[in-house]
C-alpha cells in the first residue's frame, strides 16, 4: 500500500513538473505588456458643431440635436483620428520621448497603441494605451488629452464668435425692421 502511494506521488510530481516547467518558461519569456489608462468626461451638449451662418426663417424649427451616444462616438473618432495623433507624436518628440519610428509611421503606431471606448450610460471616455516603453504610454495619453482639450477650446471659441456674429446680424436686422 505504501509503495503504491509513493509511486502515485512520484508519477504526479513528474507529470506536474513536465507541464509546469515549459509553461513557466513560455510565460516568463514573453515581453512585458504595459498599460496606461485615463478617463475624461465629455459633455456632448457642449460639443455642437457650428451650423451654417444663415439664420433660421421665422417659425422654422431647428433640426434635432444628435443623440448623446452619437455625439460621444463622434468624440471617440476625433480622439483616434490621424491628425490628432500626428500632433501627439510631434509633442512626444518635442518632449524627448520619440516613438522610435519614422514621423509618418508614428501616428499609425499611436493608433495601434491607443484605444478609446465610451463607458456605457455615461459621458465618460476611457483612453487606454498598451505597449512599450511604459513612460511613453502615460506621456502619450497626457499629450492626447491636452491636445484634445486645446482643440475643443479653439472650436468653442470659434463657435462662440460665430454665434455672436449671428446674434449681431439678427439685432441689426431687427433694428432695421423696427
Amino acid at each position: 500500500m505504501l509503495f503504491r502511494s509513493r509511486r502515485r506521488l512520484v508519477v504526479f510530481a513528474l507529470a506536474f513538473l513536465a507541464i509546469l516547467l515549459p509553461g513557466q518558461v513560455w510565460n516568463l519569456s514573453r515581453p512585458a505588456e504595459y498599460r496606461a489608462t485615463a478617463r475624461i468626461q465629455v459633455t456632448p451638449g457642449d460639443i455642437t458643431m457650428p451650423r451654417s451662418s444663415t439664420p433660421l426663417p421665422t417659425g422654422a424649427v431647428a433640426p434635432p440635436q444628435e443623440p448623446q451616444s452619437g455625439a460621444l462616438l463622434a468624440q471617440v473618432q476625433i480622439l483616434t483620428s490621424r491628425p490628432l495623433l500626428e500632433k501627439v507624436a510631434t509633442a512626444l518628440a518635442a518632449a524627448g520621448r520619440p516613438l522610435g519610428v519614422r514621423d509618418d509611421a508614428a501616428a499609425l503606431q499611436l493608433q495601434a497603441m491607443i484605444q478609446v471606448t465610451a463607458a456605457p450610460g455615461t459621458d465618460v471616455l476611457e483612453l487606454q494605451a498598451i505597449g512599450n516603453p511604459p513612460e511613453t504610454l502615460a506621456a502619450a495619453l497626457n499629450s492626447l488629452v491636452e491636445i484634445y482639450r486645446n482643440q475643443l477650446e479653439s472650436s468653442h471659441g470659434n463657435l462662440a464668435t460665430d454665434r455672436l456674429a449671428q446674434a449681431r446680424d439678427e439685432v441689426g436686422r431687427l433694428e432695421k425692421a423696427v
